[in-house]
């Protein structure tokens, strides 16, 4: 009686199959036979046992060097993805802490099928920690469900767990690799992060499935009650729209809210139902430029006819290049900090005034680069993001607010408001078709953009409306 059937007779179950047609033994291993030569006795049977296990040393457990999946890491993204269900809060956690501790121990096997999931001898194998000292029970316990996983891995579906905060982060995340990357400035990143903070805080509790059409109301109607501008409160609720429609692009939302193009109203112009006229008085005199440059310091009234000269905003000034100045031909060639990202933004040739040039010429610093800086030899505005967060450092405006304490500017009238002092002026006279190429603005028409081309060339008639401009507060 061959040994096959010496056993089958007694009940002894044998891990080998006994192939008569082959005349050997045979071994199934996740879809491939392995045929082992060896007789049908008890001796024949030891050896296709040694010979299957060294089959299984050297074809199932070979060095990780193609990257291939590990069970624990696609259940860790599961949940990065999806969330954690009811009952199984903290799994993640303990995945993450998990990997962590046994990836010094771990010894890597294949997966050879997307739907594998690990046995008890691939967890005590691969895994040792988690079965020797078993400090990650709810892990364990998931394991212990290979129906449910192989069915999660199997079936993608939409992320329905995830609170709103987590695709906040990941939006801002992205919005800071731009300005590492050079594509946005660090101020951008700190307001959508100020403004993200208000949303965070509402949304506190909420999941995906809950940015829809109602959310968007109840942000609004919460917003509009907010105390501030009508700007802010725009910007604000835009933090809302804008995060629906990142995630339905980026595929993590299957729907936009319906109500997301309707028309929200935020009116600046009103406050307590009446209209407010916001300009009214906050125009510079030829009063108040005789006074400033009388009392400021020298880098102060740079500063001050540079805002009316070439209608420069304090971050202008800050940014003001030693390669952009020529006092010796009176001119500056300058394009926008605030459109650096725009394609045709235009490189204006501006005129300067006399007083402008003496008072350039009296505070040129000693930096290879920028034109000013502080006396601690510091820029004069400073922007960077540290460790996820925005820091804003502006001597300029804070220099603005001191003056105006010390009476050297006159009260409720930001330095921003000479641009819009020269501007008006320049519009209200013959001059104001060059309005906007003084202004620095970007070009709204096919001819201004690609067949116009100013950039950086000497115009007359942009010279005569910035020495009009000059000539009505008195300054050549």
């Amino acid at each position: 009686m061959s040994y096959s059937t010496l056993c089958k007779a007694k009940g002894i179950r044998l891990s080998l199959t006994w192939f008569r047609a082959r005349k050997c033994w045979k071994k199934k291993v996740r879809g491939k036979v392995v045929y082992l030569k060896h007789p049908n006795s008890a001796k024949g049977y030891t050896d296709a046992l040694t010979e299957f296990a060294t089959w299984k040393d050297k074809h199932e457990r070979p060095a990780d060097a193609d990257g291939q999946r590990d069970i624990l890491q696609r259940m860790l993204t599961w949940y990065e993805l999806h969330g954690e269900p009811d009952g199984e809060e903290g799994a993640k956690t303990e995945l993450e802490t998990a990997l962590a501790s046994v990836a010094e121990s771990y010894r890597p096997f294949p997966i050879e099928t997307p739907n594998r999931v690990l046995t008890n001898h691939d967890i005590k194998y691969n895994y040792p920690a988690l079965v020797d000292d078993a400090p990650f029970p709810i892990i364990r316990k998931e394991l212990d469900q290979p129906i449910k996983w192989k069915e999660r891995f199997r079936t993608p579906s939409r992320p329905t767990r995830r609170s709103i905060d987590y695709y906040i982060t990941l939006f801002l995340e992205g919005k800071l690799a731009q300005v590492k990357g050079g594509k946005r400035k660090a101020g951008t990143y700190g307001d959508l992060s100020e403004r993200f903070k208000w949303f965070r805080k509402f949304t506190e509790s909420m999941t995906l499935d809950d940015l829809n059409e109602s959310l968007l109301t109840r942000w609004y109607n919460h917003v509009i009650q907010e105390s501030g501008s009508g700007y802010r409160q725009r910007n604000l609720f835009r933090a809302c729209t804008m995060l629906a429609k990142w995630c339905f692009e980026e595929g993590y939302s299957d729907r936009l809210p319906r109500n997301i193009t309707k028309r929200w109203e935020f009116l600046e112009h009103v406050e307590n139902g009446e209209r407010i006229d916001q300009l009214a008085g906050k125009l510079f005199t030829k009063e108040d430029f005789d006074m400033m440059l009388t009392k400021l310091p020298p880098q102060g009234r740079a500063c001050v006819l540079l805002g009316l000269n070439c209608g420069f905003t304090a971050a202008d000034c800050a940014a003001l290049k030693k390669s952009q100045v020529n006092l010796t031909e009176g001119r500056i060639v300058y394009s926008r900090i605030k459109t650096v990202r725009v394609k045709h933004a235009p490189v204006v040739n501006y005129r300067l005034w006399a007083c402008t040039v003496e008072a350039l010429r009296a505070t040129e610093s000693k930096s290879d680069t920028l034109w000013f800086l502080t006396k601690q030899g510091q820029p004069l505005k400073t922007s960077t993001v540290v460790d996820g967060r925005h820091k804003l450092w502006s001597v300029l405006s804070r220099q603005w607010q001191r003056w105006v304490d010390q009476e050297k500017v006159p009260k409720g009238k930001p330095h921003k408001f000479l641009r819009k002092t020269g501007a008006t002026t320049m519009g209200d006279s013959i001059h104001r078709p060059w309005r906007a190429l003084y202004l620095g603005d970007v070009p709204d028409d096919i001819a201004g953009k690609f067949y116009d081309l100013k950039s950086g060339k000497v115009i007359p008639e942009l010279d005569k409306a910035i020495e009009y401009v000059g000539l009505q507060f008195g300054l050549k």
